[in-house]
């Protein structure tokens, strides 16, 4: 949905004898941030990648973060669909009567009710230092407990 940002995380974890080190790469774009702490990772450890969605404008997202480890490249593919508001809620609104679900992947759950693998940021001073006046505050029913 316009005007809000999206996360979600990445762990990658060293299955190798020896430490290792992580580097991530990804595409130049306004919309895909990448965060993480670049070091040494010890057997047996993870570490996260956040990889967040800034819905500046309506756009349809298709982006590659590369995760460069000691022996492999792993690409990560990265693809969004960002709507204007009436779109989404009439395209929420149509999948909702005919499938019984929503559209956002940040308000499903798992069957222990966990939260779904997408979280929308709700931390609105955070959202407005990425976004400056292009972030809008979402509706009440579009957290992930507005189901």
């Amino acid at each position: 949905r316009l005007g809000a940002v999206y996360r979600m995380n990445i762990h990658v974890r060293n299955l190798d004898v020896d430490v290792t080190r992580f580097n991530v790469v990804p595409e130049p774009s306004e919309y895909v941030r990448v965060n993480y702490t670049p070091g040494h990772l010890a057997p047996g450890m993870a570490a996260k990648i956040s990889v967040e969605i800034l819905s500046l404008s309506p756009a349809k997202i298709e982006r590659i973060v590369e995760v460069r480890l000691k022996a492999h490249v792993v690409s990560v593919p990265v693809t969004a669909r960002i709507f204007d508001a009436e779109e989404y809620d009439r395209l929420d609104a149509e999948s909702l009567a005919i499938n019984g679900r929503r559209i956002g992947r940040h308000r499903e759950k798992d069957e222990r009710n966990k939260a779904g693998p997408v979280q929308l940021i709700q931390d609105e001073a955070y959202c407005r230092k990425l976004m400056g006046d292009k972030y809008q505050k979402p509706p009440g029913d579009l957290d992930a407990d507005g189901l």
